[in-house]
């Protein structure tokens, strides 16, 4: 999904409120996937669990931990879309309220997770889902870039 959001966009460019239907619907998608994801598919455990020493995963990921290698990348991706698919749909927001919304819903994600025992609330999660929301701006941005010097 994350590498076809512009191959999408580009096929549909000149049916505009086709491709305006299928993000909003993409979004809506998108969303219930991400609650899917990261809450509604968890166990609740005995226990809060909860790390809040920024970029511990990174430094344990770099020394070579496959399983923190794999969810720092799937942290990231997770929320790509969102920075492409909610700049689509409000094309009106500025690119840092874009980023901020990102922000915003990875730092209520982590809250519900730390108050109902669903894994781990982590700094980590909320840094990672934020730069992905940022590289799906930044594609969204080049892709409206492209898109213009075309016409």
């Amino acid at each position: 999904m994350v590498l076809g959001l512009p191959i999408i966009s580009h096929q549909l460019r000149r049916r505009q409120s086709a491709i305006r239907y299928i993000n909003y619907i993409l979004l809506g998608i998108y969303l219930f996937a991400n609650l899917y994801l990261t809450m509604l598919s968890r166990p609740v455990s005995l226990y809060r669990h909860m790390e809040m020493t920024p970029f511990w995963s990174y430094r344990a990921a770099l020394q070579g931990n496959a399983s923190l290698q794999e969810e720092v990348i799937l942290n990231i991706l997770l929320y790509v879309p969102l920075g492409y698919l909610l700049h689509y749909a409000c094309p009106k927001l500025k690119w840092w309220m874009v980023i901020l919304a990102g922000f915003l819903m990875s730092g209520l994600t982590e809250t519900i997770q730390l108050l109902f025992k669903l894994g781990l609330c982590e700094v980590d999660d909320l840094i990672s889902n934020t730069f992905g929301t940022v590289i799906g701006v930044g594609a969204y941005m080049g892709y409206k870039r492209i898109e213009g010097t075309k016409h």
